[in-house]
């Protein structure tokens, strides 16, 4: 047998005390988170088989090991207890350990007890440590000054967090509702994805912004991650709530007494189809103060009675062209009308009554009857077209609406109760320069206020010698301020909150012959009326002048290279019995073009006589126009109204009275709408562009998409849908 020093046998005897002391400890598969990264956050690796005794975190080392390469040392930053010999320690990944991407270590620990029992991991936790987290995308990454919309932030290895992360897109926009500039709330929809929604200053300077987001103590940053463009006009569409639209809201006068045409024409029917028509009115406005409509032609006993009382010269000589031009084409039937509007798809018209000679035995009963028999749909009977301007028939209000109640409105009412039966007030718009409150009061103060609706007209030029600018700089006026501000604070007050309003004619002026009615400015302002008063719930519909007239006259929507009048009268003053259908005669043979308010309208009625309600609309930025009248400031260039379609499409109309053309961004409920967008649209660079019988395509219209933002051109009428 061997023996041993006592010195060898001390060292021996230590030696195996050590080895005896070194716990080994069983560590868990993986991690707990199993992925971090470097520098951020915890990561736990749990074991069993720790030693008893108190471990400090000071006392354990972790090693974490790259697949290849040098492995990396640190310090616990929390050991628990969970129970009996299973504890977890915590620790952050080292900050210089640096992957470009996600890399699996294997982590092993070793340590001892506050009383210097040591132990060491006989196995190894796998750790996947992610890149450093960054934000990589912002979309989209620009957007003008001015407009609000929603982002959305995509990242690489976050943590976002709901109600916690939050984001700042630098000076001049506004997130989730905080100061500008500040950071505020985003939604969270995934660790790596969040949407802001953001506002940006109209006054915001343009160019790149840095664009940082926080989720507590972590922050990443994406410098020019969004730019600020140049500004845009705003067009905001509440979609929230919406306001009724009558059927056919916008409709059409028609002086079909005052013309050669025939409702049958196969030329003049696809015309007038193509300009979607509401309401119709028949059978037109002055001349039929001597029309009898049961033989289809005016009647020349009834004009001498008229001329006796007074009656303009103007409106006379309306009559009896009127008279020759119904002798030629064989007159005016309500039964011919009734085929006529669903022909061209109105749903139904508005009848003027003549009131002011017809004394034919049951006359306006009869034609009730007639109507009902021919299937027409009435939406009122309007008594007298304008009785206001003939104080030689009726002296006042007062005396109109006592003559209208037998022996016209009492039968027309007994005849058929469910349609309205309208009378006149006069308005500030008349088309002449009128005491129309003299008028008003008396119709206002007339006791009993026997009619269902009120119809009116609205002319607001009245001058024949009004320089272009002064006109537009009035009608711009009247836009502003003459239209829903003055039917809401004058006209409901005057005819009742609950009576229906009916515009049975407008246009800048009711002449008829003035240059102006052509060119595109006044096919603006038409169409900008019926957008702006189709959020007025009194009114039912609007009708502008004309569907058609002669060449005498500029106001109309369809024009004629020949209108065959002269030849016509000719025809007549040669045979007073002389009659001809227009439509076949092959010395009559029309060809029709567009005027330029034909076009606005086929653009307009498309959308207004397609839907079913409105939706409350604003505007903000973009160019000015001046005014005449009013309090002289100049007012916004550009309108906007958008309307609900029946067929569940967005429509919005815009109009622009400016030179310039004007970039506009679509809101829906304040926030940016479709990225693009259907339009349809008719500009011009001068104001005074019109189509004629030698240059039929001046204006024309144009189909296409847009990008939104978009832009609107100089002198516009746009419809953009989707």
């Amino acid at each position: 047998m061997k023996s041993f020093s006592p010195a060898i046998f001390l060292i021996l005897l230590a030696s195996s005390a050590s080895f005896a002391a070194t716990t080994k400890v069983t560590l868990s598969t993986d991690t707990n988170p199993g992925t971090g990264q470097a520098g951020v956050g915890y990561v736990s690796v749990v074991g069993t088989g720790f030693p008893s005794g108190t471990i400090s975190p000071g006392a354990v080392t972790l090693t974490i090991t790259p697949p290849t390469g040098t492995a990396t040392t640190t310090k616990a930053a929390k050991v628990k207890v969970i129970s009996g010999s299973e504890e977890s320690v915590t620790f952050q990944i080292p900050a210089t350990i640096s992957v470009s991407t996600p890399t699996v270590y294997t982590v092993s620990l070793k340590g001892q007890t506050s009383t210097g029992n040591k132990f060491v991991s006989s196995n190894t936790s796998a750790l996947t440590i992610d890149p450093p987290a960054s934000l990589q995308t912002v979309a989209p990454n620009s957007a003008n000054a001015a407009l609000a919309l929603t982002v959305t932030i995509t990242g690489a290895y976050t943590s976002f967090v709901q109600g916690t992360t939050v984001a700042s897109f630098g000076p001049g926009i506004a997130v989730g509702g905080a100061a500008e500039g500040a950071s505020g709330p985003v939604t969270v929809t995934s660790p790596t994805t969040a949407t802001a929604q953001i506002s940006i200053d109209p006054a915001a300077a343009t160019g790149a912004q840095t664009v940082t987001v926080t989720t507590g103590t972590a922050t990443e940053t994406l410098p020019g991650g969004f730019t600020i463009e140049t500004a845009v006009a705003v067009a905001n569409i509440n979609m929230t709530t919406t306001n009724p639209l009558p059927v056919g809201f916008s409709g059409y006068q028609d002086e079909y007494d005052l013309n050669a045409v025939e409702y049958w024409d196969p030329k003049y029917i696809p015309f007038v189809q193509a300009l979607k028509p509401g309401w119709m009115r028949f059978p037109g406005g002055t001349p039929t103060m001597a029309f009898d409509w049961q033989s289809g032609h005016m009647n020349q006993t009834w004009i001498n009675t008229l001329s006796a009382d007074g009656v303009s010269s103007t409106a006379l000589a309306g009559m009896s062209r009127g008279l020759q031009l119904l002798q030629a084409k064989g007159g005016a039937f309500l039964s011919d009308f009734a085929t006529f509007v669903p022909t061209v798809g109105s749903p139904g018209g508005i009848v003027d009554f003549n009131g002011f000679t017809d004394t034919n035995a049951n006359s306006a009963q009869l034609m009730v009857q007639a109507a009902q028999t021919a299937g027409l749909n009435v939406l009122e009977w309007e008594l007298c077209n304008e009785p206001y301007f003939y104080s030689g028939v009726f002296a006042n209000g007062n005396a109109y609406a006592k003559a209208m109640f037998n022996p016209y409105y009492t039968p027309i009412h007994t005849a058929n109760p469910s349609d309205a039966v309208g009378l006149f007030y006069e308005g500030e718009f008349p088309g002449a320069t009128v005491n129309y409150q003299a008028w008003d009061n008396a119709m206002h103060n007339y006791s009993p206020q026997y009619w269902q609706g009120v119809s009116m007209h609205f002319y607001p030029i009245t001058s024949t010698t009004i320089s272009t600018t002064d006109e537009e700089q009035t009608l711009n006026g009247v836009l502003a301020h003459g239209t829903n501000d003055y039917f809401n604070s004058y006209v409901i007050p005057l005819i009742g909150a609950n009576t229906p309003l009916f515009i049975t004619e407008f246009d800048s002026d009711g002449f008829g012959t003035m240059p102006f009615e052509a060119y595109i400015y006044d096919a603006i302002f038409q169409a900008e009326f019926v957008a702006r008063v189709s959020t007025v719930p009194n009114i039912k519909t609007t009708f502008a002048s004309q569907i058609y007239l002669g060449n005498n006259f500029y106001q109309s929507m369809i024009r004629a290279v020949d209108d065959f009048e002269s030849y016509l009268i000719r025809q007549v003053t040669i045979n007073p019995k002389y009659s001809t259908d227009t439509s076949t005669n092959p010395n009559t043979q029309f060809q029709f073009y567009w005027s330029t308010k034909g076009l606005a309208f086929q653009i307009l009625n498309n959308a207004v006589n397609s839907s079913n309600a409105t939706w409350p609309t604003t505007f903000s930025g973009g160019p000015t126009v001046p005014i005449l009248g009013y309090d002289g400031n100049p007012v916004p260039a550009v309108f906007a109204q958008g309307f609900q379609g029946t067929n569940g499409t967005h429509y919005v109309i815009i109009t622009n009275k400016s030179n310039v053309s004007v970039p506009i961004g679509i809101e829906v409920n304040g926030l940016l709408g479709p990225a693009s967008v259907t339009a349809s649209y008719i500009s011009s660079t001068s104001d005074t562009a019109e189509n004629t019988a030698t240059n039929q395509t001046a204006v024309q219209i144009v189909n296409t998409t847009f990008s939104n933002p978009l832009t609107v051109g100089p002198y516009s009428v746009t419809s953009i849908s989707w």
